[in-house]
C-alpha cells in the first residue's frame, strides 16, 4: 500500500482484451505498474491474460519511448502490446512491438480480417481507433493523439517497413530508409523515400502530400476528394498509387483505386488481405 502512495494514477480503460487495466506511473523514475481492477469478469479472463502492457500484468518495468527503445532495454517478446511515451511531454500510448535479432519495430498500422472499419473522419484518424489485438491505427483508445503519436515517432523513428500479404498467402516487403511525417499546421505531410525490397515502390508518388480524410480534402486533385473516392485516408495525391486505409474485401477483388491498394505490386483493383506498417531507426 505505501509504494501505491507514491504513484500517480491514472486509470486508462482499454477496449476488449485490455479494458480497466489501471496504469500506475511513478512521479520520479517513470517507471509503470499494471494491474487488473475490480471490474474484470470471468469471460474475459482469458483473453486478458493473452496480451501483454509492457511485461506481465501486475508488473513494474521503465517506460519506452518506441520499439527500439524497448529492444535496447532487453525486451524480446515479438507482438506483444507494450506502453510508449514516444514524447517526453506527452501521455503513454500504446501499440504492438515487432523484434528482430537486432532491432525493435513499433507497429503504427495492422490489418487483418475486415472486423474494424478504416473508412473514417478526421477527428477518428486524429484520436485513433481499432482494437490492439486485431486491427487498429495506432493511438487507438489511448489518452493522446494518433497522428500526433505518429508525428513524434518519426522524430527519431525514420525507417519505414511495410509487409503486404495477397489473399494466395504471398507476402512481400516494401522498406524505406526515410520516412516522416511533418506536425498538424501542416496536416501531416509525409516525407519518404529510399525504397528497397520486393513489394516494389507504391508510395514513392504519395511524397510530400497531406493526410486526407473524406471530410477534411487535403489532397491536390481538384476534380473529386480522394479519400471519398477511394474509401479511405491517406496521403492522396491524384489520387493513389497505395490506399492502406482503404476497405477490406473479401476474396481482394476491388472496385478500381478502392480497397487496401497497392498499385505497384498488384493493380488498383486488388486489396490485400495483411497488412503491417511499422517504425524502426
Amino acid at each position: 500500500m505505501e509504494r501505491m502512495k507514491t504513484m500517480v494514477q491514472t486509470t486508462v480503460y482499454w477496449p476488449r482484451i485490455d479494458a480497466d487495466i489501471e496504469i500506475f506511473e511513478h512521479p520520479v523514475t517513470n517507471w509503470i505498474f499494471t494491474k487488473p481492477t475490480s471490474k474484470w469478469n470471468t469471460n474475459q479472463m482469458e483473453d486478458r491474460h493473452s496480451t501483454s502492457i509492457s511485461g506481465p500484468l501486475g508488473s513494474t518495468t521503465p517506460v519506452k519511448c518506441d520499439c527500439q527503445d524497448a529492444f535496447d532495454k532487453g525486451e524480446r517478446k515479438s507482438g506483444a502490446a507494450y506502453v510508449l511515451r514516444p514524447d517526453p511531454s506527452r501521455m503513454l500510448i500504446r501499440a504492438i512491438c515487432q523484434f528482430d535479432d537486432d532491432s525493435g519495430w513499433t507497429v503504427i498500422q495492422r490489418r487483418l480480417d475486415g472486423s474494424v472499419d478504416f473508412y473514417r473522419d478526421w477527428s477518428d484518424y486524429v484520436d485513433g481507433f481499432g482494437y490492439i489485438d486485431r486491427e487498429y491505427w495506432i493511438g487507438s483508445h489511448v489518452l493522446n493523439i494518433c497522428l500526433d503519436n505518429m508525428y513524434y515517432l518519426t522524430r527519431t523513428n525514420k525507417k519505414l517497413s511495410v509487409y503486404l500479404e495477397a489473399h494466395d498467402g504471398d507476402g512481400r516487403t516494401a522498406n524505406y530508409s526515410t520516412f516522416y511525417i511533418d506536425h498538424a499546421d501542416f496536416d501531416y505531410t509525409v516525407h519518404v523515400g529510399g525504397y528497397t525490397g520486393n513489394a516494389e515502390d507504391s508510395l514513392a508518388y504519395h511524397d510530400g502530400q497531406r493526410f486526407s480524410t473524406f471530410d477534411n480534402d487535403n489532397d491536390p486533385n481538384t476534380r473529386v476528394n480522394c479519400a471519398a473516392k477511394s474509401d479511405g485516408a491517406w496521403w492522396y495525391k491524384k489520387c493513389v498509387a497505395s490506399n492502406l486505409n482503404g476497405r477490406w474485401i473479401e476474396g481482394g477483388n476491388s472496385a478500381r483505386g478502392k480497397g487496401i491498394i497497392w498499385s505497384k505490386w498488384k493493380t488498383e483493383d486488388y486489396s490485400f488481405r495483411i497488412v503491417y506498417m511499422k517504425l524502426g531507426r
